[in-house]
């Protein structure tokens, strides 16, 4: 196991993404200097949804509540959905009090 890396996920898939957005960056001016880059339009990693729903400690798995990705409290439960389950959940379950996906999704209180 290398030490200077974070012992958690979320903060290793901050730190992923980060090396991913630096090797696009990378890559990007290396093809810019070679003069093979793309004018139109730079390569892009498909998105991942920014949505995450915490689920409680049960084996039935209930919805807790919802959160934005990069969130501090999200728990060690928790799996990716789509914009629109974010939207659903939120209203089924609750939205995050601190990172509030809420009101980045639109949802009224």
């Amino acid at each position: 196991m290398n030490d200077s890396l974070p012992p958690d996920l979320a903060r290793l898939r901050v730190v992923e993404t980060f090396l991913d957005l630096q090797l696009q960056a990378v890559r990007a001016e290396s093809a810019r200097q070679e003069g093979t880059a793309d004018p139109v339009s730079p390569p892009t990693a498909p998105a991942r949804p920014p949505w995450l729903v915490e689920y409680d400690i049960s084996t039935a798995r209930r919805p807790l509540q919802v959160h934005v990705e990069d969130c501090a409290v999200t728990g060690p439960r928790t799996r990716r959905v789509s914009q629109g389950e974010a939207q659903r959940w939120v209203v089924e379950v609750g939205a995050c009090q601190f990172c509030r996906p809420d009101a980045l999704l639109g949802v009224p209180e």
